[in-house]
């Protein structure tokens, strides 16, 4: 009989209990989605001309704002002749109701040239019409379009070879 309840307890317990013991759960769904608008993109309809100018006496900075309005740091070492003076002009386009923002070439990085003869173009500004009457890095797509002006102040140095310069520089547009 020692054997039969030894057995039976053996069997008891290598199979193990039977009772299966469950946590609480629950589910829900929900959906993903996306929206995919317009890309963004640049025009340039006119290049940026800060005129024409007699050789300095001395170096001077030239400058056009984007209010097209060019100065100089020093008028008596240099003329300023009134004829083709222009800021450049972008337009931009994409996503009505979209922010973006602008990157303008950083100083000592554009050069304008002619010949071997060269001359620095810095402190370049952007003026947009939908944030009008001051200068700045951002616009607003308000109808999916915006303008932009941009100036800069050019470096002569005394001396300036006499030449047609020019050169290129990168404006960059994209959404905030």
């Amino acid at each position: 009989m020692k054997k039969i309840i030894f057995m039976a307890l053996a069997i008891v317990l290598v199979a193990g209990p039977t009772t299966t013991i469950k946590a609480q759960t629950a589910k829900a769904s929900t959906t993903a989605g996306a929206e995919i608008v317009s890309a963004i993109s640049l025009t340039s309809d006119a290049s940026l001309s800060f005129g024409k100018m007699s050789a300095p006496s001395a170096d001077v900075d030239v400058t056009i704002s984007t209010a097209s309005q060019v100065t100089t740091t020093n008028s008596s070492v240099i003329s300023l002749f009134s004829t083709n003076a222009a800021n450049a002009h972008y337009n931009v386009s994409g996503a009505a109701g979209y922010a973006y923002t602008i990157t303008l070439p950083a100083d000592d990085h554009v050069l304008i040239e002619s010949g071997t003869n060269s001359m620095r173009v810095n402190g370049f500004k952007a003026r947009t019409a939908s944030i009008p009457g001051s200068d700045g890095t951002s616009g607003n797509l308000v109808s999916g379009t915006d303008t932009f002006v941009v100036g800069a102040t050019l470096k002569v140095k005394s001396g300036q070879v006499a030449g047609t310069y020019s050169g290129p520089f990168e404006v960059i547009v994209a959404y905030n």
